[in-house]
């Protein structure tokens, strides 16, 4: 029987790595997509908890963009985004957790071509090419 909740304790960890804010970890939660309202994963602080949320289909995500969503969200609480009002959120927020993302996951050129080839595949080519130089300035600010 302890080998099995070890088990089950194990699994969640296998679609993330740790973040950890402020010598906190965050808390992980898979939840039915409708509840992210047309998003895939969200940081937020719940009862004084740093907290990501994750729709159920992000488990079958390409590994490049399972990683980076995650890094990007675990960002957001890191760059202190999700203590100011949603109201106040920008495009810059968002700029601001990709580079931190891709830094904390210590990617070359090599990853971030390969998120920017899966991005081609969901969003706009305009969408895509904009968020991907963002991404490589991003590398050369390293």
């Amino acid at each position: 029987m302890k080998k099995l909740v070890m088990l089950m304790a194990l699994i969640p960890s296998l679609l993330h790595a740790e973040c950890v804010v402020d010598g906190v970890s965050v808390v992980y939660e898979e939840v039915p997509a409708y509840r992210l309202q047309g998003r895939v994963a969200e940081a937020d602080i719940l009862h004084n908890k740093y907290v990501i949320r994750y729709g159920t289909d992000v488990k079958f995500f390409p590994k490049v963009l399972k990683d980076h969503i995650f890094a990007h969200e675990c960002a957001h609480h890191r760059l202190k985004h999700t203590v100011l009002p949603r109201f106040y959120q920008s495009d810059k927020h968002e700029f601001d957790a990709d580079c931190d993302a891709i830094k904390q996951l210590k990617w070359s050129e090599t990853e971030v071509n390969e998120l920017i080839d899966i991005w081609n595949k969901i969003y706009t080519h305009a969408q895509s090419n904009t968020r991907g130089n963002e991404l490589k300035q991003c590398l050369l600010q390293n």
